[in-house]
């Protein structure tokens, strides 16, 4: 069995100073020692006692065999070095273990160092070629200075080559991250989701992080998400003097550990991006983080643009669903209600945010196309005859076609709305009798709120209906006239429905 001596012949140098007094280390660099002589691992230890790099000591842990050492490997991907015997249960068991390590488990960060007794049986030009080992070392070779020598190499490289794949996959995730964001329509779900990203780009160590939003320069600020201990604060507490200082100041802020952006906003108000805890980013995740945030910044102006083209189109249909409102002397706020009516019922029967949106903010167009249905007819208070009744039907297809080509979502689904929204659900209705699910379902919502909202409301031809009429009226008509579904909706939903005509009432004209 070979001796401490035997393995580390000391050189007649001077002994290696010892290491600079530093501080308590985070993390140990981890170092694997396989070896089947139980000595080797004592005396490795032994003369590595007091290591240290970047103020990190090293921790040691052991295998005895080619299999022990894969095991070690998978459960501590983040060994830095392993000590690796070439010949311990087999003559190569060594080299069946590093090519294990590197291929089938991909590790390509730790630094494999082989160590033999007997170098004759496996050439090092061949042995290093073949199995992408870093150095290869005799076992009775070493001093203990070239140990030490050797630590220092292969830890650096596992360094550098850590810091390397960090940054790498920063900058995937920052790849990945990007799409994602572009495409958020709401401006809490995007700071939600970019302080989760940023996370992922630091690593999520220590990372603090707020988006702040005010309503005007001197208004309360709000959190629209936060992390770390910006969370407590988020929810409730005196907002934090740092962030407060970060409030104060007209540009950007980029200190050691702690940054602050300016994210663009429309109408008055603006949003602050505050984060502290990011002094362990390397100088090229300090890159990948700012190139976030200067993104980041692009897509909230990218949000802030697209809100105020959406509000543009919003005003733009209220005010065309208006104008035929006048003619037809009746006031906007119907299409106010049956507005927020649609929203309610699609809501509530499940559909995403963006078909919500987009029945909530089409609806006001269905009885568009009575823009070309005569005065005489469209305000008659006496019941219509056969033919002025065949003229009235006609602003379904009026609708249809004055909006059919647009290529604006709102307005291409006003189109439909105003195309089918008198169909019923047997069959019965116009213009085109389709029945069931070939009504669209946007259609078939707005069908039901437009009736609801237009029973309980003054008419020239008709006084407004109690709730519990209505209500009646429409359980009747379920399965016939209106879609089960949305009934069994505005059921449930019947005292929220009224209370929006007390927001928007009729007025007398």
């Amino acid at each position: 069995m070979m001796t401490f001596d035997d393995l580390f012949a000391r050189p007649p140098a001077d002994p290696v100073p010892p290491a600079s007094p530093v501080a308590p280390p985070v993390a140990p660099w981890k170092v694997l020692i396989a070896d089947d002589d139980a000595a080797i691992h004592a005396v490795t230890e032994l003369a590595l006692e007091g290591f240290r790099m970047d103020g990190r000591p090293l921790a040691f842990l052991h295998a005895y065999s080619g299999v022990e050492t894969l095991q070690c490997m998978a459960e501590h991907p983040d060994i830095a070095v392993l000590l690796l015997d070439v010949v311990m249960e087999s003559d190569s068991a060594g080299l069946d273990a590093a090519k294990a390590v590197r291929e089938r488990l991909g590790n390509r960060q730790v630094r494999i160092v082989l160590n033999t007794g007997q170098p004759g049986s496996a050439p090092e030009a061949d042995i290093i070629a073949r199995y992408d080992i870093d150095n290869y070392r005799e076992k009775g070779e070493l001093t203990e200075r070239q140990l030490f020598t050797l630590m220092y190499s292969c830890l650096r490289g596992y360094r550098d080559i850590a810091a390397v794949e960090q940054s790498r996959q920063g900058l995937r995730r920052l790849v990945d991250a990007l799409p994602r964001i572009f495409h958020l329509t709401a401006a809490d779900r995007l700071a939600r989701t970019c302080l989760e990203q940023l996370a992922g780009l630091t690593g999520g160590v220590g990372l603090n992080g707020v988006v702040l939003e005010q309503d005007r320069p001197d208004g309360p600020a709000r959190a629209l998400a936060a992390c770390g201990r910006f969370a407590e604060w988020a929810e409730d507490g005196p907002l934090p003097p740092d962030v407060l200082a970060a409030l104060t100041l007209d540009g950007n802020l980029r200190e050691h550990d702690r940054w602050s952006e300016w994210l663009p906003t429309g109408g008055g108000g603006r949003r602050l991006l505050y984060l502290d805890g990011v002094a362990a980013a390397t100088p090229l995740g300090r890159d990948l983080l700012a190139l976030f945030v200067r993104n980041l910044a692009v897509a909230f102006d990218n949000l802030r643009l697209k809100e105020e083209i959406e509000e543009t189109q919003r005003e733009i249909v209220f005010r065309l669903g208006e104008a035929v409102e006048t003619r037809n002397q009746e006031t906007g706020n119907h299409l106010k209600r049956v507005s927020e009516a649609a929203g309610m019922i699609a809501a509530y029967l499940g559909y995403d945010e963006t078909m919500v949106s987009r029945v909530r903010y089409a609806a006001p167009l269905h009885d568009i196309g009575k823009i070309g249905i005569p005065d005489h007819i469209l305000n008659k208070r006496g019941q219509l005859d056969a033919e002025e009744w065949k003229v009235m039907q006609t602003h379904a297809d009026i609708g249809w076609r004055m909006l059919k080509d647009a290529r604006q979502d709102i307005l291409r689904a006003g189109a439909v709305i105003s195309l089918q929204h008198h169909e019923k659900w047997d069959g019965t209705g116009y213009p085109r009798g389709l029945r069931g699910d070939e009504i669209d379902p946007l259609a078939r919502i707005v069908a039901a709120a437009d009736v609801f909202d237009a029973l309980g409301s003054h008419r020239p031809y008709k006084t407004p209906w109690p709730l519990e009429r209505i209500l009646e009226h429409m359980v009747k008509e379920r399965g016939r006239h209106f879609d089960p579904t949305v009934v069994d909706a505005i059921l449930a939903l019947a005292p929220a429905l009224m209370e929006s005509r007390t927001r928007y009432p009729d007025i007398e004209r």
